[in-house]
């Protein structure tokens, strides 16, 4: 169908989409995660290897921290034995399913990375001043 080749952005009901590690979904896990448990004041190194680097995530379901995400690496071997599959990038701010290997991005963890990278006011500043 001519039709078709003019819209290359449709899918007919025959096509089936694709994953790949830069696509993003929604991620069925996100009730996993215990925000109890999540301390970014700790320095960011691999719980693992004691490495840190540009590469490493917090487990947002226990609150470890690990390095990389691809396969053999901590964070990696880390969600397949426990089931843990939500992490956050920890200097880039960016949410990952493993071992699927997809970004989520999601409005609810919002708050994650809020606490992440806070932000304070003058004003908010001014009240710790006073008290």
């Amino acid at each position: 169908n001519n039709n078709n080749n003019n819209k290359p952005h449709q899918k007919d009901a025959t096509t089936t989409p694709t994953t790949t590690t830069t696509q993003t979904q929604q991620c069925p896990y996100l009730d996993t995660i215990t925000r109890t448990l999540l301390d970014f004041d700790f320095e960011h190194s691999c719980s693992t290897t004691l490495s840190s680097g540009p590469h490493i995530y917090g487990c947002l379901v226990c609150g470890k921290f690990f390095r990389g995400r691809g396969p053999h690496t901590p964070a990696h071997i880390h969600s397949v034995e426990s089931g843990h599959a939500v992490y956050v990038h920890l200097r880039r701010g960016t949410f990952h399913c493993l071992p699927e290997e997809y970004e989520i991005v999601d409005a609810s963890l919002g708050d994650v990375g809020e606490a992440l990278r806070p932000c304070f006011g003058e004003d908010v500043i001014a009240r710790l001043d006073l008290g």
